[in-house]
């Protein structure tokens, strides 16, 4: 299935303490992350000029990525631009 080769393909590193972790998407792959705490700094280290127009967002909850988020749906936070996500079977696709 779809989901299960892209998580197979994706990297997660920790470091063993609960205030610091790396995580490595490559570059075409869709990303996500739950903050917990009060407080995250995520900090982006790309391979090319930032680029508005390539991004594209998918909805999170979206039934098809069958993601279990261990937070309840009315205490989930969102930037303006992950409002506007779309499902998987509506995503952009970039080459």
């Amino acid at each position: 299935a779809f989901i299960e080769d892209v998580i197979s393909l994706a990297i997660v590193v920790t470091s063993g303490c609960s205030s610091f972790s790396i995580s490595i998407s490559f570059c075409g792959f869709a990303h996500g992350f739950l903050v917990m705490s009060d407080e995250a700094v995520f900090t982006y280290k790309v391979d090319n000029v930032y680029s508005p127009q390539s991004e594209a967002s998918i909805l999170y909850n979206d039934p098809a990525l069958g993601i279990k988020w261990p937070i309840e749906e009315n205490n989930v936070v969102m930037s303006d631009k992950d409002l506007k996500a779309q499902l998987l079977k509506d995503a952009v696709l970039f080459d």
